[in-house]
């Protein structure tokens, strides 16, 4: 079985840390999205991984090079943004006639992809799926619990009729071309994953399901990051609190309080840091509280102030004062955001 990783969006939402990072290398606990994805391909025991980008995301293929180069990951371009469905037209040289899986990019999976892959045994396809409280904005999947297939999928319906979501992991037998060859545009004008599936279903290909009780993560707005690196920090840190400090990193009149992940080459100074607070190589964080917070690298804080629920992008800058209380802040690259107090 073969793995394909889609990571040829623009992340539009993401702004402005995807002005010079693709969403797909944004880091939760410290490690680019891309790389948690292929991780769980290599849990499942799936080697062979294609990498979806687009002509402009030449940072993802440094990445890849660079981190993975001596392994089976090959990258594969998608020309035009046209949906998901015409993304995997780009690898059906790829997959050949080989079962693969499918994850996207901008997903972040805390639970093993094992049981989803077992699932498709015998030319099944199968995709996972999670009960939610809104279903109107996800792919909806109506089942029958007792012979565990899927009957029918609806993109994000106005009337739900069932509140189990598509959650972006899927397993695809090679069938799955002919659907997408299939299926016309959407009304937006993309080819849908969730038409091409309802084409496997109306032709009598047998599509299966796997129901995860953890939480799924889509990484499309900043608060959603933060709370995908809250979990998967909570969770490396199995509820106790863990505090990692990378090499070479400074650290001089600091109380950590967990779930605290600190890259090389820092300097930390009189602060309070935690809980639920990445920082990547180069920070500098003085003399302040910060909390629930992600900085990027080299960015820096030079406050009295609390920072809370903020996010700093490379080498971003917070200083100054204010008598006011915390300070939340979405900053994007070398941006300085100075604290003062009128006059």
């Amino acid at each position: 079985m073969k793995g394909i990783l889609l990571c040829a969006g623009n992340g539009t939402r993401m702004q402005p840390f995807t002005f010079s990072l693709p969403k797909p290398l944004l880091p939760v606990m410290n490690r680019p999205l891309i790389d948690h994805a292929i991780e769980k391909f290599q849990a499942a025991g799936i080697q062979e991984i294609g990498l979806v980008i687009n002509p402009s995301q030449q940072a993802i293929a440094d990445h890849i090079n660079a981190a993975y180069k001596d392994q089976k990951i090959e990258l594969l371009v998608q020309r035009e943004p046209l949906g998901i469905a015409h993304a995997l037209r780009s690898v059906q040289d790829f997959i050949g006639e080989e079962t693969f899986a499918l994850l996207l990019g901008d997903n972040l999976l805390t639970g093993p992809l094992r049981a989803l892959v077992q699932s498709a045994a015998d030319g099944k396809s199968s995709l996972l799926l999670k009960r939610v409280p809104n279903p109107q904005e996800f792919g909806v999947a109506v089942v029958d619990k007792k012979q565990s297939r899927i009957l029918k999928l609806e993109e994000k319906p106005s009337v739900p009729k069932s509140d189990l979501a598509v959650m972006g992991a899927y397993v695809f037998q090679p069938a799955i071309f002919d659907a997408i060859n299939a299926i016309q545009p959407s009304g937006r004008g993309e080819y849908e994953i969730t038409d091409a599936i309802q084409w496997l279903i109306d032709h009598d290909y047998p599509v299966t399901y796997r129901e995860t009780l953890l939480p799924i993560f889509d990484v499309g707005t900043h608060s959603r990051w933060l709370e995908a690196n809250t979990w998967m920090m909570a969770e490396q840190g199995q509820g106790q609190g863990e505090v990692s400090i990378g090499r070479n990193t400074s650290v001089e009149k600091c109380v950590f309080l967990g779930n605290v992940h600190i890259g090389d080459d820092c300097i930390l100074e009189n602060a309070v840091i935690g809980p639920n607070v990445s920082l990547q190589n180069g920070c500098v964080v003085k003399e302040c509280r910060i909390e629930n917070s992600i900085l990027l690298a080299n960015a820096a804080v030079h406050t009295r102030q609390s920072i809370r629920d903020s996010i700093l992008g490379q080498g971003a800058v917070v200083k100054g004062d204010t008598i006011r209380g915390a300070v939340r802040c979405i900053l994007g690259d070398k941006s300085v955001y100075e604290l003062y107090e009128q006059e």
